[in-house]
Protein backbone atom coordinates (compact mmCIF):
# COMPACT_ATOMS: atom_id res chain seq x y z
CA UNK A 1 0.00 0.00 0.00
CA UNK A 2 1.23 3.45 -0.87
CA UNK A 3 -0.83 6.51 0.07
CA UNK A 4 -3.82 4.33 0.70
CA UNK A 5 -3.69 2.76 -2.85
CA UNK A 6 -2.64 -0.78 -3.78
CA UNK A 7 0.57 -1.36 -5.84
CA UNK A 8 0.09 -2.29 -9.51
CA UNK A 9 2.38 -3.80 -12.19
CA UNK A 10 4.56 -1.67 -14.45
CA UNK A 11 2.22 -2.08 -17.42
CA UNK A 12 -0.71 -0.85 -15.30
CA UNK A 13 1.30 2.10 -14.11
CA UNK A 14 2.27 2.94 -17.69
CA UNK A 15 -1.33 2.74 -18.81
CA UNK A 16 -2.37 4.87 -15.86
CA UNK A 17 0.25 7.49 -16.70
CA UNK A 18 -1.13 7.75 -20.25
CA UNK A 19 -4.75 7.96 -19.21
CA UNK A 20 -5.06 9.43 -15.73
CA UNK A 21 -8.33 8.80 -14.11
CA UNK A 22 -10.49 11.16 -12.20
CA UNK A 23 -9.89 10.98 -8.52
CA UNK A 24 -13.59 10.39 -8.15
CA UNK A 25 -13.43 7.11 -10.29
CA UNK A 26 -11.77 4.18 -8.55
CA UNK A 27 -9.41 1.77 -10.41
CA UNK A 28 -11.10 -1.44 -11.54
CA UNK A 29 -10.16 -4.56 -9.69
CA UNK A 30 -7.50 -6.64 -11.60
CA UNK A 31 -8.76 -9.74 -13.48
CA UNK A 32 -7.95 -12.87 -11.48
CA UNK A 33 -5.06 -14.95 -12.94
CA UNK A 34 -7.15 -18.13 -13.11
CA UNK A 35 -9.76 -16.39 -15.24
CA UNK A 36 -7.07 -15.13 -17.67
CA UNK A 37 -5.68 -18.62 -18.08
CA UNK A 38 -9.13 -20.04 -18.68
CA UNK A 39 -9.83 -17.46 -21.39
CA UNK A 40 -6.50 -18.10 -23.12
CA UNK A 41 -7.09 -21.85 -23.08
CA UNK A 42 -10.38 -21.35 -24.93
CA UNK A 43 -8.77 -19.24 -27.63
CA UNK A 44 -7.53 -21.15 -30.74
CA UNK A 45 -4.92 -18.42 -31.31
CA UNK A 46 -3.25 -18.85 -27.94
CA UNK A 47 -3.31 -22.70 -27.79
CA UNK A 48 -1.45 -24.18 -30.80
CA UNK A 49 -1.43 -27.65 -29.25
CA UNK A 50 -5.19 -27.80 -29.12
CA UNK A 51 -5.69 -26.55 -32.68
CA UNK A 52 -4.89 -29.82 -34.51
CA UNK A 53 -7.25 -31.71 -32.24
CA UNK A 54 -9.93 -29.28 -33.13
CA UNK A 55 -9.27 -29.76 -36.85
CA UNK A 56 -9.28 -33.57 -36.53
CA UNK A 57 -12.55 -33.37 -34.71
CA UNK A 58 -13.90 -31.26 -37.53
CA UNK A 59 -12.80 -33.82 -40.19
CA UNK A 60 -14.19 -36.69 -38.16
CA UNK A 61 -17.51 -34.95 -37.92
CA UNK A 62 -17.43 -34.39 -41.72
CA UNK A 63 -16.74 -38.12 -42.49
CA UNK A 64 -19.56 -39.45 -40.39
CA UNK A 65 -21.72 -41.81 -42.45
CA UNK A 66 -24.89 -39.82 -42.07
CA UNK A 67 -23.17 -36.73 -43.52
CA UNK A 68 -21.82 -38.48 -46.72
CA UNK A 69 -23.59 -38.15 -50.05
CA UNK A 70 -24.55 -41.29 -52.07
CA UNK A 71 -21.66 -40.66 -54.48
CA UNK A 72 -19.20 -40.58 -51.59
CA UNK A 73 -20.63 -43.87 -50.31
CA UNK A 74 -20.02 -45.50 -53.71
CA UNK A 75 -16.52 -44.07 -53.92
CA UNK A 76 -15.52 -45.50 -50.55
CA UNK A 77 -17.02 -48.87 -51.51
CA UNK A 78 -15.06 -48.92 -54.79
CA UNK A 79 -11.79 -48.06 -53.02
CA UNK A 80 -12.29 -50.87 -50.50
CA UNK A 81 -13.33 -53.35 -53.21
CA UNK A 82 -10.34 -52.49 -55.42
CA UNK A 83 -7.88 -52.91 -52.57
CA UNK A 84 -9.42 -56.26 -51.62
CA UNK A 85 -9.24 -57.53 -55.21
CA UNK A 86 -5.62 -56.41 -55.63
CA UNK A 87 -4.47 -58.04 -52.39
CA UNK A 88 -6.46 -61.20 -53.08
CA UNK A 89 -5.09 -61.45 -56.62
CA UNK A 90 -1.52 -61.10 -55.38
CA UNK A 91 -2.05 -63.84 -52.80
CA UNK A 92 -3.53 -66.22 -55.38
CA UNK A 93 -0.76 -65.52 -57.93
CA UNK A 94 2.14 -65.99 -55.55
CA UNK A 95 0.52 -69.06 -53.95
CA UNK A 96 -0.55 -71.00 -57.04
CA UNK A 97 0.91 -69.52 -60.25
CA UNK A 98 4.17 -67.75 -59.52
CA UNK A 99 7.16 -69.74 -60.77
CA UNK A 100 10.49 -69.04 -59.09
CA UNK A 101 13.53 -68.64 -61.31
CA UNK A 102 14.74 -72.07 -62.36
CA UNK A 103 17.99 -73.29 -60.86
CA UNK A 104 21.28 -73.46 -62.74
CA UNK A 105 23.33 -76.63 -62.82
CA UNK A 106 26.55 -76.55 -60.84
CA UNK A 107 28.92 -79.45 -60.17
CA UNK A 108 29.77 -78.23 -56.68
CA UNK A 109 26.49 -78.73 -54.85
CA UNK A 110 23.05 -80.28 -55.22
CA UNK A 111 20.22 -78.03 -56.36
CA UNK A 112 16.51 -78.64 -56.79
CA UNK A 113 15.07 -78.96 -60.29
CA UNK A 114 11.40 -79.17 -61.15
CA UNK A 115 10.16 -82.16 -63.14
CA UNK A 116 8.20 -80.47 -65.94
CA UNK A 117 7.20 -83.40 -68.17
CA UNK A 118 7.56 -87.16 -68.57
CA UNK A 119 7.53 -88.85 -71.99
CA UNK A 120 7.20 -92.66 -72.06
CA UNK A 121 9.60 -94.13 -74.64
CA UNK A 122 9.34 -97.88 -74.10
CA UNK A 123 7.57 -100.12 -71.59
CA UNK A 124 10.28 -99.49 -68.97
CA UNK A 125 12.09 -96.32 -70.14
CA UNK A 126 10.94 -92.71 -70.04
CA UNK A 127 12.37 -89.31 -70.85
CA UNK A 128 12.27 -86.89 -67.92
CA UNK A 129 12.36 -83.15 -68.67
CA UNK A 130 13.58 -80.86 -65.88
CA UNK A 131 13.22 -77.09 -65.88
CA UNK A 132 16.56 -75.29 -65.60
CA UNK A 133 18.29 -72.02 -66.36
CA UNK A 134 21.19 -72.94 -68.69
CA UNK A 135 22.23 -69.85 -70.69
CA UNK A 136 25.57 -71.52 -71.50
CA UNK A 137 23.69 -74.02 -73.66
CA UNK A 138 23.26 -71.29 -76.30
CA UNK A 139 26.93 -70.36 -76.40
CA UNK A 140 29.09 -71.57 -79.31
CA UNK A 141 31.04 -73.91 -77.04
CA UNK A 142 27.90 -75.08 -75.27
CA UNK A 143 27.99 -77.32 -72.23
CA UNK A 144 30.99 -79.69 -72.24
CA UNK A 145 30.12 -83.18 -73.46
CA UNK A 146 30.10 -86.01 -72.82
CA UNK A 147 29.06 -85.04 -69.31
CA UNK A 148 26.64 -86.30 -66.71
CA UNK A 149 24.59 -85.11 -63.74
CA UNK A 150 24.34 -86.81 -60.36
CA UNK A 151 20.75 -87.45 -59.25
CA UNK A 152 20.05 -87.88 -55.54
CA UNK A 153 17.23 -89.88 -54.05
CA UNK A 154 16.63 -87.74 -50.98
CA UNK A 155 14.45 -90.41 -49.39
CA UNK A 156 17.44 -92.68 -48.80
CA UNK A 157 20.39 -90.39 -49.63
CA UNK A 158 21.52 -92.51 -52.59
CA UNK A 159 22.86 -90.90 -55.78
CA UNK A 160 23.49 -92.10 -59.33
CA UNK A 161 24.97 -90.55 -62.46
CA UNK A 162 22.83 -90.02 -65.57
CA UNK A 163 23.84 -88.51 -68.90
CA UNK A 164 21.36 -85.93 -70.27
CA UNK A 165 20.40 -86.47 -73.90
CA UNK A 166 19.56 -82.77 -74.23
CA UNK A 167 20.94 -79.56 -72.76
CA UNK A 168 18.75 -76.57 -73.68
CA UNK A 169 18.53 -73.04 -72.34
CA UNK A 170 15.39 -73.74 -70.32
CA UNK A 171 15.61 -77.46 -69.60
CA UNK A 172 17.57 -80.70 -69.78
CA UNK A 173 16.34 -84.25 -70.47
CA UNK A 174 17.24 -87.54 -68.82
CA UNK A 175 16.53 -90.90 -70.45
CA UNK A 176 16.05 -93.35 -67.58
CA UNK A 177 15.25 -97.05 -67.57
CA UNK A 178 13.43 -98.39 -64.53
CA UNK A 179 15.18 -101.22 -62.70
CA UNK A 180 13.32 -103.05 -59.94
CA UNK A 181 16.46 -103.11 -57.78
CA UNK A 182 17.53 -99.59 -58.78
CA UNK A 183 16.81 -97.09 -56.00
CA UNK A 184 17.30 -93.89 -58.01
CA UNK A 185 15.64 -95.14 -61.20
CA UNK A 186 12.54 -96.20 -59.24
CA UNK A 187 12.60 -92.88 -57.40
CA UNK A 188 12.58 -90.93 -60.68
CA UNK A 189 9.82 -93.03 -62.21
CA UNK A 190 7.70 -92.53 -59.09
CA UNK A 191 8.26 -88.76 -58.93
CA UNK A 192 5.09 -86.88 -59.97
CA UNK A 193 5.27 -84.01 -62.44
CA UNK A 194 5.71 -80.73 -60.57
CA UNK A 195 7.91 -82.16 -57.82
CA UNK A 196 11.56 -81.27 -57.37
CA UNK A 197 14.62 -83.52 -57.62
CA UNK A 198 18.10 -82.70 -56.29
CA UNK A 199 20.97 -82.83 -58.81
CA UNK A 200 24.44 -81.49 -59.43
CA UNK A 201 26.51 -81.25 -62.60
CA UNK A 202 27.39 -81.23 -65.40
CA UNK A 203 30.49 -83.30 -64.68
CA UNK A 204 32.70 -84.00 -67.68
CA UNK A 205 32.99 -87.74 -68.24
CA UNK A 206 35.51 -87.70 -71.09
CA UNK A 207 37.32 -84.53 -72.20
CA UNK A 208 36.85 -84.31 -75.98
CA UNK A 209 38.62 -82.08 -78.50
CA UNK A 210 37.58 -81.79 -82.12
CA UNK A 211 39.73 -83.79 -84.57
CA UNK A 212 41.67 -85.43 -81.75
CA UNK A 213 41.25 -88.71 -83.65
CA UNK A 214 40.20 -89.49 -87.20
CA UNK A 215 37.74 -92.31 -86.38
CA UNK A 216 35.66 -93.11 -83.32
CA UNK A 217 34.00 -96.48 -82.84
CA UNK A 218 31.15 -96.68 -80.34
CA UNK A 219 29.53 -99.71 -78.73
CA UNK A 220 26.42 -98.91 -76.69
CA UNK A 221 23.78 -101.03 -75.01
CA UNK A 222 20.34 -99.83 -73.90
CA UNK A 223 20.45 -96.49 -72.08
CA UNK A 224 24.23 -96.57 -72.57
CA UNK A 225 23.40 -94.73 -75.78
CA UNK A 226 23.09 -91.41 -73.90
CA UNK A 227 26.77 -90.32 -73.74
CA UNK A 228 27.27 -91.54 -77.31
CA UNK A 229 24.28 -89.50 -78.49
CA UNK A 230 25.64 -86.43 -76.67
CA UNK A 231 29.01 -86.74 -78.37
CA UNK A 232 27.60 -87.57 -81.81
CA UNK A 233 25.51 -84.40 -81.78
CA UNK A 234 28.47 -82.28 -80.73
CA UNK A 235 30.75 -83.74 -83.44
CA UNK A 236 28.24 -83.40 -86.28
CA UNK A 237 27.20 -79.86 -85.35
CA UNK A 238 30.77 -78.58 -85.34
CA UNK A 239 31.70 -77.67 -88.94
CA UNK A 240 35.39 -77.73 -88.06
CA UNK A 241 35.24 -81.29 -86.68
CA UNK A 242 35.92 -83.90 -89.39
CA UNK A 243 35.84 -86.96 -87.11
CA UNK A 244 34.01 -90.02 -88.49
CA UNK A 245 31.79 -92.03 -86.14
CA UNK A 246 30.54 -95.63 -86.34
CA UNK A 247 28.00 -96.76 -83.72
CA UNK A 248 27.07 -100.34 -82.87
CA UNK A 249 23.88 -100.07 -80.84
CA UNK A 250 22.78 -103.22 -78.98
CA UNK A 251 19.32 -103.83 -77.49
CA UNK A 252 17.50 -106.88 -76.20
CA UNK A 253 14.63 -106.65 -78.71
CA UNK A 254 13.43 -104.15 -81.33
CA UNK A 255 10.80 -103.00 -78.79
CA UNK A 256 13.60 -101.81 -76.50
CA UNK A 257 15.26 -99.62 -79.13
CA UNK A 258 15.87 -96.04 -77.95
CA UNK A 259 16.41 -92.79 -79.89
CA UNK A 260 15.93 -94.53 -83.23
CA UNK A 261 14.41 -91.55 -85.03
CA UNK A 262 16.94 -89.12 -83.57
CA UNK A 263 19.88 -91.26 -84.69
CA UNK A 264 18.44 -91.76 -88.16
CA UNK A 265 17.96 -88.03 -88.63
CA UNK A 266 21.59 -87.39 -87.72
CA UNK A 267 22.84 -90.20 -89.97
CA UNK A 268 20.72 -88.98 -92.89
CA UNK A 269 22.06 -85.44 -92.50
CA UNK A 270 25.75 -86.53 -92.44
CA UNK A 271 25.97 -90.03 -93.98
CA UNK A 272 29.69 -89.67 -94.66
CA UNK A 273 30.36 -88.93 -90.97
CA UNK A 274 27.96 -91.25 -89.10
CA UNK A 275 26.98 -94.89 -89.54
CA UNK A 276 24.67 -96.77 -87.16
CA UNK A 277 24.46 -100.57 -86.92
CA UNK A 278 21.72 -102.10 -84.76
CA UNK A 279 21.97 -105.44 -82.99
CA UNK A 280 19.34 -107.32 -80.98
CA UNK A 281 19.86 -110.19 -78.57
CA UNK A 282 16.73 -111.79 -80.00
CA UNK A 283 14.06 -110.83 -82.50
CA UNK A 284 11.45 -110.84 -79.73
CA UNK A 285 8.85 -109.42 -82.10
CA UNK A 286 8.54 -107.87 -85.53
CA UNK A 287 11.28 -105.59 -86.79
CA UNK A 288 9.96 -102.07 -87.32
CA UNK A 289 9.15 -101.30 -90.93
CA UNK A 290 11.46 -98.27 -90.74
CA UNK A 291 14.35 -100.63 -89.98
CA UNK A 292 13.89 -103.02 -92.87
CA UNK A 293 16.45 -101.16 -94.94
CA UNK A 294 18.82 -100.45 -92.02
CA UNK A 295 21.87 -102.55 -91.12
CA UNK A 296 21.00 -104.79 -88.18
CA UNK A 297 21.81 -108.23 -86.85
CA UNK A 298 20.34 -110.71 -84.38
CA UNK A 299 22.58 -112.04 -81.64
CA UNK A 300 25.22 -110.84 -79.23
CA UNK A 301 28.00 -108.52 -80.29
CA UNK A 302 30.95 -110.60 -81.47
CA UNK A 303 34.36 -110.19 -83.08
CA UNK A 304 32.87 -110.34 -86.57
CA UNK A 305 30.65 -107.29 -86.07
CA UNK A 306 33.47 -105.29 -84.44
CA UNK A 307 36.00 -106.17 -87.14
CA UNK A 308 33.52 -105.39 -89.92
CA UNK A 309 32.36 -101.99 -88.70
CA UNK A 310 34.74 -100.38 -86.18
CA UNK A 311 38.07 -98.70 -86.95
CA UNK A 312 40.89 -101.28 -86.74
CA UNK A 313 43.41 -101.20 -83.89
CA UNK A 314 46.20 -100.69 -86.44
CA UNK A 315 45.19 -97.03 -86.73
CA UNK A 316 46.83 -96.47 -83.35
CA UNK A 317 46.32 -92.91 -82.06
CA UNK A 318 44.02 -92.09 -84.97
CA UNK A 319 41.31 -94.42 -83.61
CA UNK A 320 39.34 -94.67 -80.38
CA UNK A 321 36.63 -97.03 -79.17
CA UNK A 322 34.05 -95.95 -76.58
CA UNK A 323 31.94 -98.47 -74.66
CA UNK A 324 28.86 -97.83 -72.51
CA UNK A 325 26.04 -100.05 -71.32
CA UNK A 326 25.07 -102.63 -68.70
CA UNK A 327 27.92 -104.16 -66.73
CA UNK A 328 27.57 -107.46 -68.59
CA UNK A 329 27.98 -105.79 -71.98
CA UNK A 330 30.97 -103.71 -70.88
CA UNK A 331 32.70 -106.76 -69.44
CA UNK A 332 31.97 -108.83 -72.57
CA UNK A 333 33.35 -106.17 -74.93
CA UNK A 334 36.16 -104.44 -72.99
CA UNK A 335 36.58 -106.05 -69.57
CA UNK A 336 35.00 -105.13 -66.27
CA UNK A 337 35.02 -101.56 -64.96
CA UNK A 338 35.48 -101.66 -61.14
CA UNK A 339 34.00 -98.20 -60.42
CA UNK A 340 33.51 -94.69 -61.80
CA UNK A 341 37.07 -93.66 -61.10
CA UNK A 342 38.76 -96.82 -62.32
CA UNK A 343 38.77 -98.01 -65.93
CA UNK A 344 40.18 -101.38 -64.95
CA UNK A 345 42.36 -103.47 -67.28
CA UNK A 346 41.35 -103.86 -70.91
CA UNK A 347 39.77 -107.25 -71.59
CA UNK A 348 37.00 -108.92 -73.54
CA UNK A 349 36.63 -108.85 -77.31
CA UNK A 350 38.63 -105.65 -77.85
CA UNK A 351 41.71 -107.03 -76.16
CA UNK A 352 41.42 -110.23 -78.17
CA UNK A 353 41.25 -108.19 -81.37
CA UNK A 354 44.48 -106.35 -80.54
CA UNK A 355 43.24 -102.96 -79.28
CA UNK A 356 45.38 -101.15 -76.72
CA UNK A 357 44.13 -99.75 -73.44
CA UNK A 358 44.87 -96.16 -74.53
CA UNK A 359 42.47 -96.62 -77.48
CA UNK A 360 39.51 -97.70 -75.35
CA UNK A 361 37.37 -95.76 -72.87
CA UNK A 362 34.59 -97.28 -70.74
CA UNK A 363 31.80 -94.97 -69.55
Amino acid sequence: MLGGRPLRSACVRSFASQAPRSPHRPWPNPTPLAQLRSTAARSPFCSPRRAPLAHRKLHAETLKTEKLSPNQHRLIFLVILTGTLVIGGDLIYFTFYHEPVAATLTPEDFRRFKLAEVFPVTHDTSLFRFTANLPQADSPAGIPVPSHVVVKDHTCQVARAYTPVTYARSHFDLLVKKYENGSVSRFLHDTPVGDFVEMRGPIVTLPYEANSVADIGMIAGGTGITPMYQLIKRILRDPSDKTRVTLIFANRTPADLLLFNELEILAAAKPERLRVIYTFDSAGGAIMSDMQSKPYSIGLIDKTIITKHLPPPELGREAAVLVCGPDGLVKHVAGAKPNEGDQGPLGGLLKELGYEARQVFKF
